[in-house]
């Protein structure tokens, strides 16, 4: 494996795990502001651990079949941004917290 290659795909590990460790600890916060139980807040953590396990049958049998593996998830990375940028705008306002 060529340096080069080596740091390009470091920095993507680490770009990876640093998106998800920005919303997944701020989740909770988020999540109690809309009035969620805990309850509540638990199941939607633990549907991260149910993609966790089956995304990768899934996304494996597309990759191998039509795609490219690199190039989808590629594009699923692009997905995911675009999901993260959309939910800034849809953030309760603050007078929508106070009442």
């Amino acid at each position: 494996m060529t340096p080069t290659l080596y740091l390009r795909l470091a920095l993507m590990v680490f770009l990876h795990y640093f998106v998800w460790s920005c919303w997944y600890n701020t989740l909770s916060v988020y999540l109690l502001k809309l009035n969620f139980t805990g309850g509540q807040i638990g199941l939607a953590y633990g549907t991260t651990a149910i993609g966790a396990l089956v995304s990768p049958f899934l996304i494996g049998v597309i990759a191998d079949r039509y795609v490219p593996a690199q190039r989808l998830l590629g594009v699923l990375h692009l997905l995911g941004a675009a999901c993260s940028g959309g939910s800034r705008s849809r953030r309760p306002s603050a007078s929508s917290t106070l009442r």
